[in-house]
């Protein structure tokens, strides 16, 4: 399946916190007020200009944070990716705080051409089923039960649904981290369409960045991801 993956340059994720995410700070700062649905156009525009839309089948969109946070993502520019992307499998990427029913319908009504059972799958970062591991490791800033409210609202308005998971956030021994990802994947993989595992590595200015030069963390060992996999 043919596919083309856009990182939008949004205003920036609103919770602004996860330990390991340096995607946060890839935002617009200093714009002048109402210019952000036009300097995000200009990105859509550009990506019409460079790629041959009518020969790709899924598009996955990306942001800072969330692609249905219309404070990063105003609804304009929601409807203007709709259109142009109308008849593709969407995957687009969101916390669950901002996964609303009526939302998720309205985007699919723009999108849908009939050609896919599901035209758009609704992706969170739900790291790990653990609410202790996914607060006090990677300050993520949401429950379990928030994912699954998420998933109910997703699932509601006629999406489906995408988890991911993090391999060896910090904090977590080598073991504590794969016993984690088993669970969390068994978990998961009832309750979410697609579950992809995600290993952790070190992005520039993070928490996580810190402690790596100090020595106090280290990416997941291959062949603890093997095993996992």
């Amino acid at each position: 399946l043919s596919s083309l993956t856009i990182i939008l340059k949004t205003g920036g994720c609103r919770h602004n916190r996860c330990r390991m995410c340096s995607y946060r700070h890839e935002r617009y700062t200093g714009i002048p007020e109402g210019s952000l649905s036009t300097l995000l156009k200009s990105q859509l525009d550009w990506v019409l200009a460079t790629h041959a839309i009518q020969e790709i089948r899924m598009i996955k969109i990306y942001t800072s944070g969330s692609f249905f946070d219309p404070g990063e993502v105003p609804p304009e520019v929601m409807r203007t990716a709709a259109n142009i992307f109308r008849g593709k499998l969407i995957i687009a990427e969101t916390r669950p705080e901002f996964v609303e029913s009526a939302m998720i319908e309205e985007f699919i009504a723009a999108i849908d051409t009939g050609e896919w059972k599901t035209p758009l799958i609704v992706a969170m970062g739900l790291e790990t089923t653990s609410d202790e591991i996914r607060e006090k490791c990677i300050d993520k800033g949401f429950t379990w039960n928030d994912f699954l409210k998420a998933v109910g609202e997703a699932r509601k308005g006629g999406a489906g649904v995408k988890a991911y998971l993090l391999h060896k956030p910090l904090f977590l021994t080598e073991k504590e981290a794969r016993e984690d990802m088993k669970n969390s994947i068994r978990i998961t993989a009832g309750i979410a369409d697609h579950v992809s595992m995600n290993p952790c590595t070190v992005q520039r200015n993070t928490e996580l960045e810190y402690y790596w030069k100090k020595g106090a963390y280290r990416p997941p060992y291959l062949w603890s991801v093997l095993s996992l996999l």
